[in-house]
């Protein structure tokens, strides 16, 4: 399932002075965020992207990458590994997170080409970057994220046990979520739709 996400943003003027900060918070009751879909991103020449959170275990989660470069030059369209900018994975089971970005030294040695450094979570495969998005995504507010959706907060065994509980009908099974409590519906073989 897809949801969309805010992005961050920490903007400079041209001297070094903060214009504009915006943070982005993720907050969902059942359903944690996908760990294998999503990955966490900073963008920027002088960039912190931090995200803390909480999981479904109620632990807490706190950690973040950094985004740097002197020149656009150095920059590669289609790699994030840190130089303009930089991803980490999440973890599993994260129900709700906080990210913000900051800078190193404001902006003020790269500021014509990038004014702002951005954080955010989102979909690995939705978002590939390029050297556009060190000053395009300032327009961007949400990218999509997906959740790891499933029924209810028992195992797949146990809620097989309920005659009345069990929510996959007929043709279909079910197994147990990989990512948070409950289970969700798979058609049998040979069958395609709405498995509950």
């Amino acid at each position: 399932m897809r949801i969309l996400t805010y992005v961050g943003a920490d903007c400079y003027n041209k001297s070094g002075a903060r214009e504009s900060t915006t943070g982005s918070l993720g907050v969902l009751k059942a359903f944690p965020f996908s760990n294998t879909r999503n990955k966490f991103f900073g963008i920027g020449c002088d960039t912190i992207a931090l995200i803390s959170g909480l999981d479904t275990h109620r632990q807490r989660y706190s950690t973040g990458c950094v985004s740097w470069c002197s020149d656009t030059g150095s920059v590669t369209n289609g790699s994030c590994n840190g130089i303009g900018c930089c991803q980490i994975p999440i973890p599993g089971n994260l129900l709700n997170y906080n990210a913000s970005v900051s800078s190193l030294r404001n902006h003020t040695d790269i500021w014509e080409s990038n004014p702002c450094g951005f954080s955010f979570l989102a979909e690995e495969d939705s978002f590939n970057f390029t050297i556009a998005n060190l000053t395009n995504i300032k327009n961007t507010t949400r990218l999509p994220s997906s959740i790891d959706w499933a029924i209810g907060n028992q195992t797949c065994d146990k809620a097989k046990k309920s005659l009345t509980g069990y929510a996959c009908k007929a043709n279909s099974y079910c197994y147990d979520s990989s990512n948070g409590p409950g289970y969700p519906c798979n058609c049998s073989a040979g069958y395609m739709g709405l498995a509950v």
